[in-house]
């Protein structure tokens, strides 16, 4: 209103100045240009400022976000829909409903570089949990304890991952941070250019796999529009598919949604997504058919975190955590997942590529004083009858030298399952403590050369925890 009352008033002066006429005095004369030169300024200020204010309202690019800025989010997702495993007389459905809520800090690293990889993020949760129901009554409750609340976050592999600087995660814990739409991905479906109301725009390759959590990508799509867009603010709205694999099963999801940014923030306020997900039962995860949703925003914050270094995770760093049955812990790579759990046994699998390529199984054996072991010959004839029924041999079997407190017997064997060779190796580990343990290692022959040197792994970092000693009597 300001800026064209001036215009209105110059205009006006103007033409009073066009109704009188030039002065007849050369003072007169000066006075007049000088008038005319301070008014004629005026007018082209007035115009510039005007269509500098309607330039703001017009367009939007991307680069107005602000990536290296602190915020609180909270993030909420609710899951509907049923769960299917396989069975004898086929695959079982069961209902299910999941709820997951998320507090956190997010303090985001600004990269030079793009794409997935150039994503860091250092994040302090206040809350991290969700609840899930199973044919509505097997509740299961995964949450991430307060010592672990200090998390890294970044671009790796083609996936974004949250480790811990100090401990490792365990697997449910990992997936549990994987938040479907997370607030770091979601900048990328940011136009590259200018663009005004009603444009639409793509987005990177990258981005629909990281957003939905797919790791393998048939096909994909994904288109941005620009529903409003003021000096404040900017409506964005999406919709997309894509088709693919996650953890080795197949995978369809379809998915929409809107955003709104914060254009004097520079940040992405709000975000509100719908996305449905079929997904066929794989060698480590049920099938599906749900429909998730997913609404989440932020609001800036000041940092005064004098430890805000991002960094590229270490190998030892990318290790999650398991713990089998009596106690038995141990670290493994991100290519193992929990297949099956009981009190009584663990059973994990690992996939390369998304896939199968070998199994290992966990379950307390029987404890035997302190030093000591089953005797060896004992173990073998056990392992012998039980390859035997499965109508398999026995190929070798040899002691491995003791190893931090641990000494493995190992018995190898082959047979026959899906028409296939398969290998298994069978290991009595015992500690010196008498607790003993039986791990299984089994693939098929055609997979020798990937799954060599995985069990080796494992058994090199096997932990008991300390028995607490007695309290001694009061004297």
């Amino acid at each position: 209103m300001t800026v064209h009352s001036s215009r209105d008033n110059l205009v006006a002066l103007n033409l009073y100045s066009a109704n009188r006429g030039q002065p007849d005095s050369s003072s007169d004369q000066f006075t007049w240009a000088l008038n005319k030169m301070v008014s004629a300024s005026l007018v082209i200020f007035c115009l510039t400022f005007s269509y500098a204010q309607a330039s703001i309202g017009d367009e939007f690019s991307g680069d107005e976000i602000q990536r290296d800025q602190a915020t609180s989010v909270l993030y909420t997702i609710r899951i509907e829909g049923t769960i299917s495993t396989p069975d004898k007389e086929g695959a079982q459905s069961f209902p299910l409903t999941s709820n997951g809520e998320f507090q956190f800090r997010n303090l985001q690293d600004q990269l030079d570089s793009s794409g997935l990889d150039s994503l860091r993020a250092l994040r302090q949760f206040r809350k991290a949990e969700t609840r899930t129901i199973v044919d509505k009554s097997r509740e299961t409750l995964v949450s991430l304890p307060t010592a672990y609340g200090r998390i890294h976050t970044c671009g790796h592999n083609g996936q974004l991952i949250s480790w811990h600087p100090q401990y490792a995660l365990l697997r449910s814990q990992a997936d549990l941070l994987r938040m479907p739409f997370d607030v770091l991905v979601m900048q990328a479906l940011m136009p590259t250019g200018s663009v005004k109301q009603t444009d639409s725009w793509n987005a990177p390759a990258w981005v629909v796999p990281a957003l939905t959590g797919l790791d393998a990508t048939v096909t994909q799509t994904v288109q941005c529009r620009m529903r409003s867009l003021t000096d404040d603010e900017a409506e964005i709205e999406f919709e997309g598919s894509i088709e693919g694999a996650v953890t080795g099963s197949a995978s369809r999801v379809n998915f929409g949604g809107e955003f709104t940014v914060d254009r004097k923030a520079g940040m992405i306020r709000r975000a509100n997504v719908t996305m449905k997900e079929k997904r066929t039962a794989g060698p480590v995860s049920p099938g599906i058919n749900v429909t998730a949703t997913i609404q989440w925003s932020q609001d800036p914050v000041i940092t005064t975190d004098q430890d805000a270094s991002i960094q590229e995770p270490n190998d030892q760093q990318l290790l999650l955590s398991a713990k089998a049955p009596g106690g038995l812990k141990f670290r493994h790579s991100r290519q193992w997942h929990l297949f099956h759990e009981t009190d009584a046994v663990m059973m994990l699998r690992m996939l390369k590529d998304g896939r199968l390529i070998g199994q290992a199984n966990f379950s307390k054996g029987i404890s035997v004083k302190p030093g000591t072991h089953t005797p060896d010959a004992e173990f073998d004839r056990d392992i012998s009858q039980s390859v035997s029924e499965r109508k398999g041999k026995v190929l070798d079997s040899k002691t491995h030298s003791e190893r931090a407190g641990w000494r493995f017997r190992q018995v190898q064997a082959k047979g026959a399952a899906a028409e296939k060779t398969i290998l298994w190796d069978y290991y009595l580990c015992s500690a010196s403590s008498g607790q003993q343990f039986s791990v299984v290692f089994s693939h098929a022959n055609e997979d020798v050369a990937s799954f060599e040197g995985e069990p080796s792994k494992l058994l090199k970092n096997f932990t008991l925890p300390q028995r607490k000693r007695p309290a001694l009597p009061f004297r």
